[in-house]
């Protein structure tokens, strides 16, 4: 399901897409439109601002596949159409190098770092990392991550080096205005 917010009015669309795309469930997300200063000297209305958000997103096939569905193709244009496009990103980017934790308690999460460049070819382009499966393989898959985000120019927020890093907003700017985003988790597997 998608979700656009548009000047005050919200659309809901439901998709067939194959992957999953679910409403989060644990993240808190606050986005700010905020105009830029060469609109604040305008004195007309400001343009429309378009916020698409998805949920949780567990990709692990190549979108390539589904580039002929009209379906999903209808899903890329409607994300394509937004100033700011967010969802949540249910895993880690791990490289090689990382080995899976003890026990997330459900399962290790990994997407390969083609699949974020998948999602900003479909248009997301604000990525809320901070979920139970951000350190499925640990200090290193964290740092893979970070890393694949920074070297895709993404914008996310959830995780970071330090915890200063993790709360910072990843801020977004676009020509109808700049959005923050802030990502927080509350659910951790129990270890012992």
């Amino acid at each position: 399901m998608i979700i656009r917010f548009t000047r005050g009015t919200v659309q809901a669309r439901r998709t067939g897409v194959a992957f999953t795309l679910v409403l989060p469930v644990i993240i808190a997300l606050s986005l700010f439109a905020a105009p830029l200063p060469a609109q604040e000297k305008k004195p007309s209305v400001p343009p429309d601002f378009n916020l698409s958000a998805a949920g949780d997103v567990m990709i692990v096939t190549p979108l390539a596949a589904r580039q002929s569905d009209p379906e999903f193709m209808s899903l890329v244009n409607a994300v394509r159409k937004s100033d700011a496009a967010v969802l949540n990103v249910e895993g880690t980017f791990a490289g090689e190098d990382a080995y899976p934790i003890a026990d997330t308690g459900v399962t290790w999460m990994q997407s390969d770092p083609e699949r974020l460049k998948d999602l900003q070819w479909m248009g997301f382009n604000l990525f809320s990392a901070a979920n139970n499966h951000s350190v499925d393989f640990g200090i290193q898959g964290l740092l893979d991550t970070i890393r694949t985000f920074q070297q895709a120019g993404a914008v996310y927020a959830g995780i970071g080096k330090n915890l200063a890093g993790a709360r910072a907003p990843g801020y977004l700017t676009t020509p109808h205005g700049r959005v923050a985003l802030v990502s927080v988790a509350s659910t951790f597997a129990v270890e012992g």
